[in-house]
Parts: structure tokens; C-alpha cells; sequence
């Protein structure tokens, strides 16, 4: 095994077991496999301004963990568009990341990796939400019945930083998965991603806790270099995802999956370093994003 896959397997084994419930479908790897997915994505702000579009390709390939099976993620090409049409080839930046291993299997997990490229952050984050809609540890594979729900009432959260210690993010989601369809080869979920009823992480500074909008603690933030030195700019604020993910109840394999990100957020620029500022006015973003997948 590649000597920088080691913590992250571990971890992927040190998820907390889910336990046994009737299920629809069961994740199976086989070693030696390879498959990928197309992600493509629009982030758009307030009443839909364009920002930019992204597309990402991903490969991904199977192996034997301790006690799991597990997939290593590579992103093998990664283009952003912005809204005057100018592409931007970030394939040289996700090339700097380290090995992502997740499993999909009951004992598995789907951790985040600690330190990306900033540039990454959306597209990554996609990604691992579209995973944990399909994972045992949220509710996937314990509904057996169509339009049957779980409410997941534990928060999971993940914190990163860019390579360079310059950016930093995190954010905490609890979930409510349905089953919507059920055929003798698929399943279809539908999973809201949003924020738990007490907070599971911190915001950056005192001026950010609270919540931008309805009653639940805020659930996202992500701090980035200001245009002045030695101070930074902060998005705080609510972060709800609504997914919809399909399955191969043969192996528990996503083979689609489509995401709506909704951001109602303050974003506040030139911050003291030290975040003893006046947080800024709310604004909203919404990212849509589709899974395809592809061959080996």
C-alpha cells in the first residue's frame, strides 16, 4: 500500500459502525476495479448571476483496506469557467492533492481530506456530500419501503486548510434521507444535508456565532487572505444541501447523482486578523452540481 494512504485508511476504518438494519442495497468493491464520474457545476449568486462554472473529472480505484474496501480518488482534470467565459485549468492544482480514500461500505467512511488546494473546496465538497447521501452512516441502506425517511439526528463535520495555511473552512450537516423509488436494479434517494440543532463547530470569532437565518445555529464558514495584509475575508452563515442520488443495488455504487447547494451566508471583507469586526449583510449563493458516471 502507497505509504501516504495509511492515516487516511484509518480513518476511513475508524468511522463508527453502523448497526444492522433490512436493507435495499449492500456496497460490495472489487479489488482491482476502476470507474469515474464527470462532475459539473454552476454557482450562481443572489437571483442567479453567473459566477462561474466548473467541471471536473475523477477517477477512482478500488483496493483491499484493513477490514473495508476501499476507493482512492484522483481527480485526473479540473477546468473553471468564469462568467466572462475565461477558463481557468486548476488540473496542476488538483494534482497536489493527497490521496482521498473513502469507502462506501457499512464499516467505512467518507473523510475529508485536511489540507486541499483552496481552489478545490467547492468541488471536493460536492463530492463528499454526494457520498455521504449514498453512506450507511446517514441513513442510506437502513429504508426499506419507498418513501419511507430517516432523520439522522447526529451532526457530522469536517474543517480543512489550503496547502499554504492561507484559507481555512468547515462546515456541519445533519441528515434526512428518503427513499423515492425502488426498482429490481436501482434506488433513488432523496437527502437533505443541513444544519443540526446544536452547532458542531466553531465559527471563526465571537462577532460570527449566532445564525444569519432561521433558528438553527449557523453551519458553515470559510476564511480567505483580505486585500490588505494581515487581514481576511469570511463567509459565514447557513449551508442546506438537497441530493438526489441513485444506486446499483448489485454493489451500492453511485450512478448518478444531482445536488443543489443553498449558501445564505454574511460575507465579510478586510477582517482584522484577530475577526474583531462587524460581520457583513447576508447574501445568497446556490451551487448545482450532477454526477455522472463513466467506464474504466
Amino acid at each position: 500500500m502507497h505509504p501516504r494512504l495509511t492515516l487516511a485508511v484509518l480513518a476511513v476504518v475508524l468511522v463508527s459502525a453502523t448497526p444492522a438494519f433490512a436493507q435495499t442495497v449492500t456496497t460490495r468493491y472489487e479489488a482491482g476495479e476502476s470507474f469515474g464520474y464527470v462532475i459539473e457545476s454552476r454557482v450562481t449568486m443572489g437571483e442567479g448571476d453567473l459566477l462561474y462554472a466548473e467541471r471536473a473529472v475523477t477517477r477512482h480505484d478500488i483496493s483491499a483496506g484493513p477490514g473495508v474496501g476501499i476507493e482512492t480518488i484522483t481527480i485526473t482534470d479540473f477546468a473553471r469557467t468564469g462568467a466572462d467565459g475565461a477558463v481557468t485549468d486548476l488540473t496542476e492544482a488538483a494534482a497536489r492533492l493527497e490521496p482521498w480514500v473513502v469507502s462506501l461500505e457499512e464499516m467505512g467512511g467518507v473523510p475529508f481530506p485536511l489540507q486541499i488546494p483552496a481552489d478545490l473546496a467547492g468541488a471536493l465538497g460536492d463530492i463528499q456530500n454526494l457520498y455521504r447521501a449514498a453512506h450507511p452512516a446517514f441513513g442510506a441502506h437502513r429504508i426499506s419501503e419507498v418513501y419511507a425517511s430517516y432523520e439522522n439526528g447526529e451532526a457530522h463535520s469536517r474543517e480543512w486548510a489550503s496547502l499554504d495555511g492561507q484559507s481555512r473552512g468547515g462546515n456541519c450537516l445533519s441528515a434526512n434521507v428518503q427513499l423515492t423509488r425502488l426498482t429490481d436494479e436501482t434506488e433513488l434517494y432523496r437527502v437533505i444535508l443541513g444544519p443540526p440543532d446544536e452547532a458542531c463547530i466553531a465559527m471563526p470569532g465571537e462577532a460570527f456565532e449566532g445564525h444569519v437565518t432561521g433558528t438553527t445555529p449557523d453551519n458553515v464558514f470559510f476564511v480567505s487572505p483580505g486585500e490588505t495584509e494581515g487581514r481576511v475575508n469570511v463567509l459565514t452563515g447557513r449551508e442546506v444541501n438537497t441530493i438526489y442520488v441513485t444506486l446499483d443495488r448489485a454493489t451500492g455504487r453511485i450512478l448518478a447523482g444531482e445536488l443543489r447547494q443553498v449558501l445564505t451566508v454574511r460575507v465579510t471583507s478586510d477582517c482584522p486578523a484577530d475577526f474583531d469586526c462587524v460581520p457583513g449583510y447576508p447574501t445568497e449563493f446556490s451551487r448545482e452540481t450532477t454526477l455522472t458516471l463513466i467506464g474504466d
